[in-house]
């Protein structure tokens, strides 16, 4: 039995023992979704639409409504994901900018300074005022909450509440029936914040010098200090009856026995028995109806799942407007809310599948990043703006659409859609054209462009057999490992017909001749080697200025060599292979390629490395081969564990160990956003994570971390991108999405998902 038909039987076996489990990329998840829309007066960003008001302060929901009122300070809106109307209070009463509302079953309650106003509404755009309360000057309200009536007059009253009103002369309360409120002298000053707990029979009540708590017959206190570091600002009573106090430095717990615990960023003593939260800072906290907890800081928005003791951080543009968040409501279909200092948000979930999210990230390249066949990059002319795209050739075509090209070899492997072969033996034929265009027999160009076309950066060259192209010098080893990493892919997954295959045989032995017979040189037009395609072992073995590529060019070399001789049978490459390895110590060099020294780490290493691990591991079944590679590949894999890289992990477990962090793939496939724009995403003020003490990797990368943010809540990057990278982007351009979907299909074709 030949190579070919072990690895297909293989991939069968794996293909039937996955159809009797539940496949991960059929599980669902929820995906995060964010709309986005901008006051009148503030920046356009992006193509987000503008709201028809300047000014927010304070979202409110209504029981089993979906939407929520806006409170600005001259108007109460409707507000239903980007529909807008306002609502008639018709009371004679201006809405204000110092006025708050809470509500209660069907009643929105109004609050200023001097008046309260009740509103009965059957939906949220159909309310009658249908009483109100005026009485003396208490001061600007400052926080609301409703509580049990029967908790104040020890009566059983079914549903019926009183208002707690703070304000910045005191603690009030209006009890329900009462012609004016009453003040509760025993709270001084500034109320910051209230809360009322029924499961708890508890009310809560926050000051800049004491937090107090009422229980129906006796008020007691803790200063500020000792248990909570300062002012609390926003006070919650969860269903569980846990009192969550967040203040400027972290947050709080009140557990129901009495004892307090600091939740901060990390777990430290002195500081927090709890980590995990990304930012203090807080302003407002709430429950959705899932019983997970919403945070607003004055950095964007934090999440807490009681269930799954997972923390997630929403900031920036991908998901909020601006970065002050004022006020956070959910309503009835779980979808969140947030007022910040640029505008309104909307963050919800959707359950969705790994294969749901391959369907989408597939619209990407026919509408903005292919050109003549190639992913290509997407600039942005316009600040986020999709609609201001545009298309130039770059000189990682090539590499990029290898990558993109590999997950639909994968693909067509997997759904044998007619579809998916013409669409990848369309852009099969792009990446032949490179080979061809340069008239050199052997010599892939980086990219190409019409004569007519804007192209970026220098050595181009007019094609002497393709007049109306110009091609790109300077192939590097980044491009030729995109080459040898794919068509072994195409060769024994796409191509079918004798023809196909010849094809793929000839392209791939014009460019592999080029190299041996150039002495494992990549020569470029002008008769010298390109400045990054060397594999000669004089330059790798001896030359020290050559120390970082020696182990990685040394596997990329081995990895084209297998995979030419098994795609074209020529014993010339065999043999080369053996004489790298016998001759010039080729096999000990890649055991360990892997950079290690943290100011010398190089990620787009990572990215080629892996890229030729697998052709590599694809192309022969022989012990002896594959045991310095094996050795190589578990160091590796060993040192970027803790990335959670799905390509990485998902390349590591086609070698057949059984441990390759396949839940860690899953978790990052999950994770990346569903924008791919280059959103700015700074996280050095989040308190959260560890900074890498020994050094700041390379000047590319800047403040690094110790352990990876999700990609959601980072710099959108590609393969050789950094996962410790605390700060980057700047919102002119969207990444294709090749890096995901080539994880996914491969996944699916080694029956991982």
């Amino acid at each position: 039995m030949n190579l070919w038909k072990s690895l297909l039987c293989v991939t069968i076996i794996a293909r039937c023992i996955a159809s009797f489990k539940d496949l991960p990329s059929q599980n669902p998840f929820l995906q995060s979704i964010a709309n986005r829309w901008t006051f009148s007066n503030a920046p356009q960003i992006g193509d987000w639409d503008q709201l028809p008001f300047s000014y927010a302060h304070q979202a409110i929901t209504l029981q089993g409504e979906i939407g929520v009122w806006i409170l600005t300070d001259n108007a109460l809106w409707m507000f239903e994901n980007g529909t807008s109307q306002r609502v008639d209070v018709s009371w004679n009463v201006k809405i204000n900018p110092y006025m708050l509302a809470v509500s209660y079953s069907n009643v929105l309650i109004l609050v200023d300074s001097t008046t309260v106003l009740f509103l009965t509404c059957n939906s949220l755009t159909s309310c009658k005022t249908t009483s109100s309360v005026t009485a003396g000057s208490w001061g600007n309200v400052t926080a609301l909450c409703m509580g049990d009536h029967s908790f104040s007059h020890r009566k059983p009253t079914r549903g019926v509440q009183d208002l707690y009103i703070g304000t910045t002369t005191g603690l009030y309360v209006l009890i329900n029936g009462a012609q004016a409120p009453e003040q509760i002298t025993f709270v001084n000053g500034t109320v910051t914040s209230i809360h009322f707990s029924s499961l708890r029979q508890q009310l809560a009540a926050s000051t800049p010098v004491a937090l107090y708590f009422f229980d129906g017959i006796q008020w007691e206190y803790e200063w500020v200090g000792g248990v909570f570091d300062s002012t609390p600002h926003a006070l919650y009573y969860d269903s569980n009856g846990k009192l969550w106090i967040g203040y400027t430095e972290a947050l709080t717990w009140y557990e129901l026995d009495d004892t307090y615990i600091r939740v901060g960023g990390l777990v430290q003593n002195p500081g927090s028995l709890v980590g995990g939260l990304p930012y203090g800072n807080i302003t407002c906290i709430v429950e959705d109806p899932n019983g997970v907890m919403w945070i607003g800081s004055l950095k964007g928005v934090s999440s807490y799942n009681p269930q799954s003791k997972e923390w997630r951080y929403f900031f920036g543009y991908r998901f909020f407007p601006g970065n002050a968040t004022s006020s956070i409501s959910v309503d009835a279909s779980g979808s969140v809310y947030a007022v910040s200092d640029q505008g309104i948000g909307m963050l919800y979930f959707e359950k969705w599948t790994l294969e749901q999210k391959a369907e989408y990230y597939e619209t990407f390249i026919e509408a903005r990043h292919d050109l003549h066949g190639y992913v290509s990059d997407c600039e942005l002319e316009k600040f986020g703006s999709l609609k201001s795209f545009t298309n130039e050739a770059g000189e990682s075509d090539g590499l990029w659409t290898s990558i993109y090209l590999g997950s639909q070899a994968f693909k067509y492997a997997v759904t044998k859609s007619p579809e998916v072969k013409e669409h990848a033996w369309r852009i099969y034929e792009a990446m032949e054209f490179l080979t061809n265009v340069t008239g050199i027999q052997g010599l892939p160009s980086r990219t190409v462009a019409l004569r007519n076309e804007s192209h970026g950066g220098n050595h181009w060259h007019n094609s002497t057999v393709y007049p109306e192209w110009y091609w790109m010098s300077g192939t590097s080893s980044d491009d030729i490992t995109g080459h040898m990493f794919v068509y072994p892919l195409i060769y024994h997954l796409v191509a079918e017909t004798p023809e196909e295959k010849s094809r793929v045989r000839t392209l791939v032995s014009n460019i592999m001749n080029y190299i041996v017979d150039n002495n494992f040189y990549l020569i470029d037009y002008n008769g010298k080697p390109t400045e990054w395609g060397v594999w000669n072992p004089t330059q790798l073995n001896d030359d020290p200025s050559w120390y970082d590529e020696r182990g990685l060019n040394s596997l990329q070399i081995l990895a084209y060599l297998l995979g030419a001789y098994n795609i074209t049978g020529e014993q010339k490459f065999m043999k080369a292979y053996d004489l790298l390895v016998e001759k010039y110590g080729y096999a000990k060099n890649i055991k360990n390629l892997r950079i290690t020294a943290v100011n010398d780490v190089n990620y787009s290493d990572d990215e080629l490395a892996f890229l030729s691990y697998h052709p590599y591991l694809f192309s022969t079944n022989d012990r002896k081969l594959l045991q310095p590679l094996k050795i190589s590949l578990n160091r590796s894999f060993s040192i970027i564990r803790n990335e959670k890289g799905a390509l990485f992990n998902m390349i590591y477990g086609a070698s057949g160990v059984s441990d390759f962090g396949l839940q860690d793939a899953i978790w990052d496939l999950e994770r990346w956003p569903l924008e791919l724009i280059d959103w700015p995403v700074p996280n050095d003020h989040r308190i959260d994570f560890r900074i890498n003490p020994e050094g700041l990797f390379d000047d590319r990368v800047g403040l690094a971390t110790l352990d990876p943010f999700a990609p959601d809540e980072r710099e959108i990057e590609r393969w050789n991108g950094c996962p410790f990278k605390v700060n980057g982007g700047n919102g002119y351009s969207e990444q294709d999405p090749g890096a995901w979907l080539l994880p996914y299909w491969m996944g699916r074709y080694y029956g991982f998902l």
